[in-house]
């Protein structure tokens, strides 16, 4: 079975940077029926939306310009889990977004099997 995968970041383009780059590169090496990202908003809208149609999978963004462990980002994580059907959860840092890691966990236990996991791209 393939897993889904959703990548929740702070860091991810069109915004420029190490982080950045390392995660636009590595999700064109996965095949893009099997990853959604969930990212912040640091850039421009229209530069933003331009940018994210021209992906072959799909980008969540939300609002904010920084993506904190709170209630409102653990729920749209939740409902992207449920409706993507997604397996795996990866974390473009450790810090902060790791402590989403229960919250994604219960949201995927009550759709599906196995739980996900919770891993760390980049960073220390």
């Amino acid at each position: 079975m393939t897993s889904r995968v959703l990548l929740v970041t702070n860091d991810f383009p069109p915004r420029n940077g190490g982080i950045e780059s390392y995660l636009r590169d590595f999700c064109s090496h996965l095949d893009p029926q099997n990853i959604v990202v969930l990212a912040s908003t640091r850039t421009d809208r229209a530069e933003q939306e331009a940018y994210d149609a021209s992906l072959p999978y799909r980008v969540y963004r939300m609002r904010d310009r920084v993506l904190l462990p709170l209630p409102h980002v653990a729920r749209t994580a939740a409902r992207i889990i449920r409706d993507e059907n997604i397996d795996t959860v990866w974390f473009g840092a450790a810090a902060p977004l790791g402590l989403l890691a229960s919250a994604c966990r219960r949201a995927a236990r009550a759709e599906l099997s196995p739980r996900p996991m919770a891993t760390r791209l980049g960073g220390r």
